[in-house]
């Protein structure tokens, strides 16, 4: 017998494979909405089901714990890869494998009644999902039999509140997409909740597990190698607690954010953007975070690509286009809205010691504060009267028109910064770059884009062009302040800070002259284009 069987998933076998899924499942909702996930929004039409499938979690889970039980846990899964189309490829040697973009991704259905969704990669339907970014998304490249087939995701696993409770889920989803992403070792479920990492107990014991605090799940994060960041609301006195505004900068970064409120964890991994770009209250300076009208979150208790509105007032209108991926609102225990949040933890990478919340302090100082001021402004000004017409645009946002400045903040490999510089489709090699060639940069830095309002709004991509942008070292810290930039582009000219620039000499900083007037198309760039 193959192992592998084909079948068309028609009314009667998607109500089969809802069965098949619950079975004894004592939380049903993640098998039947990943499977409705599937047939609404991914529309798919065929699936293939490899049998005897390795799962590396799975075997990992099974060793530390269901081993030990007296009954029996098979360490074999059951692998589901479905399709958008009616596919007859059933993986035997030779056979034509399915077109490019018909494969919609797999789930993993491990031998654990009580919660059969094992590890999970779907595609993201961005075309039924209009104004939504998948920021920390990646290629997951699974091989069956002789072929590799291609999808883009972010991955979702369903918690079995023994090796993994929510706690634990929302870290593995985050390591997950830190291991694809930004190349951090590999983590495993099983690796997450031991007596080393948690380090201390709460109540309960560590397996099987009860779940975790926020203080433990900052404690387990730094003990598998990353440089945590854990905000807290109770830490917000005096101080506006935004969990949107905060999760913006690293979700722009393709860095996963673990969200707590009301009990329960869950990963955002993108964010939904205002499609209408509605106009905002003119200011000298906006993020972009102000148009995000949502998170998208994979949520163990719900299913894949959760929408989490921003607060209650987005609630309703969201609901008319995705209720289908919004938590019931008959859930008590989980976060209805971002506003029901109150911790957030980052996982970054170690040596990224200036955290976002720094970097836009120092952001908003150079696009209109005493830096704009004292450095920039006079040198703009020169370069508008020599007819440099984006200068112009730019002095005058900072004065109030055109809407003020809109800015995104992300952190970035300084390799990808430097190869974006490149040639652009008809745009040439922007100027910058050979400025850059003689820059040393550290593996991150953090980047700050900037336009104006009116270009941002702009139904037409191609006019939101990037006006300018900052370079701020990703390793300095919040003592730093303004010292930690290590570039400002603005129309016309860069600024280098000597100490750290060849060319560096006595004066405070070294100018370089740009011929430009054109900006860049930001079609990369996230919640942007």
């Amino acid at each position: 017998m193959s192992r592998f069987v084909r079948r068309e998933l028609t009314a009667d076998r998607w109500a089969s494979l809802k069965a098949e899924f619950a079975g004894a499942a004592t939380a049903t909702e993640p098998p039947s909405r990943t499977l409705d996930f599937l047939s609404r929004r991914l529309q798919a039409k065929s699936v293939l089901i490899e049998h005897d499938y390795v799962d590396r979690d799975h075997r990992s889970a099974a060793s530390r714990f269901y081993s030990q039980q007296f009954r029996a846990t098979a360490r074999l899964c059951r692998r589901y890869h479905f399709f958008a189309a009616h596919s007859r490829w059933a993986a035997r040697p030779g056979q034509k494998p399915p077109e490019l973009g018909e494969y919609l991704g797999y789930i993993v259905r491990r031998p654990v009644p009580q919660a059969p969704i094992g590890r999970t990669v779907l595609k993201f339907p961005t075309a039924t999902l209009q104004g939504a970014y998948l920021s920390c998304a990646a290629e997951f490249k699974p091989h069956i039999n002789e072929t590799e087939l291609s999808v883009t995701g972010v991955p979702y696993c369903q918690q079995d509140a023994v090796i993994m409770s929510c706690a634990e889920t929302s870290i593995w989803t985050a390591a997950r997409v830190m291991t694809k992403v930004h190349r951090h070792p590999l983590v495993l479920g099983s690796q997450i909740a031991t007596a080393d990492t948690v380090g201390f107990l709460s109540a309960g014991r560590v397996l099987p597990s009860p779940g975790l605090t926020p203080e433990q799940m900052s404690h387990v994060l730094s003990a598998l190698g990353f440089g945590t960041i854990y905000y807290a609301k109770e830490a917000f006195d005096g101080v506006i607690w935004d969990p949107v505004e905060i999760a913006a900068p690293y979700l722009a970064s393709g860095i996963p954010v673990i969200l707590v409120g009301n009990g329960h964890a869950v990963t955002a991994c993108g964010a939904l953007i205002d499609i209408a770009r509605a106009e905002k209250k003119p200011a000298e300076t906006r993020a972009v975070s102000d148009w995000i009208d949502a998170l998208i979150t994979q949520d163990d208790a719900q299913g894949p690509y959760r929408i989490l509105p921003r607060g209650k007032n987005d609630d309703p209108k969201l609901r008319q286009r995705f209720d289908d991926l919004m938590t019931p609102e008959s859930t008590k225990r989980s976060a209805r809205t971002a506003a029901d949040v109150t911790a957030i933890l980052v996982p970054l990478e170690p040596k990224m010691f200036l955290n976002a919340k720094d970097a836009n302090v120092i952001a908003r100082g150079y696009l209109g504060g005493t830096q704009f001021n004292n450095i920039f402004r006079p040198r703009l000004e020169r370069l508008a009267r020599f007819g440099v017409s984006s200068s112009r645009e730019l002095l005058n946002a900072v004065s109030g028109d055109h809407g003020g400045i809109v800015y995104l903040l992300r952190c970035r490999r300084s390799v990808d910064v430097r190869n974006e510089l490149a040639k652009q489709g008809d745009d040439p090699a922007h100027p910058l770059r050979h400025v850059l060639r003689d820059v040393p940069l550290p593996r991150y830095i953090w980047t700050v884009e900037f336009t104006t309002q009116d270009r941002y709004r702009n139904r037409d991509s191609a006019q939101r062009r990037i006006f300018g942008r900052l370079y701020l070292d990703s390793t300095a810290t919040e003592m730093a302040g303004a010292n930690a930039v290590i570039v400002a582009h603005f129309p016309g000219m860069a600024v280098v800070r000597p100490r750290i620039s060849r060319a560096g000499g006595n004066a405070d900083t070294t100018s370089h002259l740009l011929l430009e007037d054109y900006g860049v198309v930001a079609d990369n760039t996230p919640f942007w284009h």
